[in-house]
């Protein structure tokens, strides 16, 4: 196994933690639990620049990044909900979300994404990171300002969730590799 791709299995595992911090229910959990999601968030960043730079990228690779993005997402986010920070249909809507492009992604002729739909799923994606680590960030030091601060990221993630979903599922969105 590549190191990249062990990078993005720790990614994955780091949930486990960060969900069994954010349970304690304890600001110093909170501020660890927010230091280990937003290292993992940054693995994403490092584990496609290094199988890059290494020659090592793998079809492994290119299947379990995203998926490590998603488990570390849904897991901080159902952390949330069972803690009362987040609503629980948030969390709906991601996992639907994840499930639709899913299996989007595997029917015939649905290889590769256009741009637009490219772009929506990367905003998307730091849109999430950018709200979990500011409701993260307000469980370990509460304050008004970044409460409401949190809670807009989190409206703007849900929105772009929702956006880069039906982006995905739109017929004229997706196009065959060539």
């Amino acid at each position: 196994m590549t190191s990249p791709n062990l990078l993005t299995l720790a990614r994955a595992a780091a949930a486990v933690p960060v969900a069994l911090l954010v349970l304690r229910g304890e600001p110093w959990a909170a501020a660890l639990a927010l230091a280990v999601f937003a290292l993992a968030a940054l693995s994403d960043l490092a584990d496609g620049a290094l199988a890059r730079r290494q020659g090592s990228t793998t079809d492994l690779g290119a299947f379990l990044d995203p998926l490590a993005d998603k488990i570390l997402v849904t897991g901080s986010l159902a952390a949330l909900a069972l803690s009362g920070v987040v609503p629980a249909w948030v969390v709906l809507i991601v996992i639907v979300r994840e499930v639709l492009v899913t299996v989007r992604r595997g029917t015939p002729g649905a290889r590769g994404a256009g741009i637009a739909v490219r772009w929506a799923g990367k905003a998307k994606a730091v849109a999430q990171d950018i709200a979990i680590a500011g409701l993260l960030l307000n469980l370990a030091v509460p304050m008004p300002l970044l409460d409401m601060a949190a809670s807009l990221a989190l409206a703007v993630a849900v929105v772009l969730t929702i956006v880069s979903g039906l982006a995905y599922l739109s017929p004229s969105a997706v196009r065959a590799e060539n």
